[in-house]
């Protein structure tokens, strides 16, 4: 079959080391973080996810998590795969990343049974690998 009538012709294949920072702001309140979940677009495509550990924060406690996204032979659109690699090209690649956990608050010795789901939405510029500068966040705004 042509490439031409099959829009998934190009497969995507990297590896991005995802760093997120949590603060817990409160002054009393302790937080149980459950079911982290990262996930990478770029133009309103996914091009990766990736679960972290689940996690209890005391009050005023910065907690920083690692993971790697792996994506090997990921199927993307032709228009998907120029634009990424005219981004690449610039040094610059655009991503959206959603955030998603599931918490639990603590206040004292009380912890209610329920659960709330909390999201941060994130436009970020990624430096290349190539790049001057080696790969690192170029712009964020969450």
């Amino acid at each position: 079959m042509p490439t031409s009538f099959y829009p998934y012709a190009l497969m995507l294949s990297t590896e991005i080391l995802v760093t997120v920072q949590i603060y817990n702001r409160n002054h009393h309140v302790g937080i149980y973080n459950n079911r982290l979940i990262v996930v990478l677009y770029y133009e309103d495509t996914e091009i990766g996810r990736t679960f972290l550990p689940s996690f209890y924060q005391e009050p005023q406690e910065l907690t920083v998590l690692q993971s790697t996204i792996s994506v090997y032979g990921y199927p993307i659109k032709q228009s998907v795969a120029a634009s990424l690699s005219a981004a690449e090209t610039r040094s610059a690649i655009p991503l959206h990343s959603l955030i998603a956990t599931r918490v639990k608050y603590k206040i004292g010795s009380w912890k209610p049974a329920w659960h709330r789901w909390f999201y941060s939405n994130c436009d970020i510029v990624v430096g290349t690998s190539n790049s001057p500068s080696g790969a690192h966040i170029l712009f964020r705004n969450c």
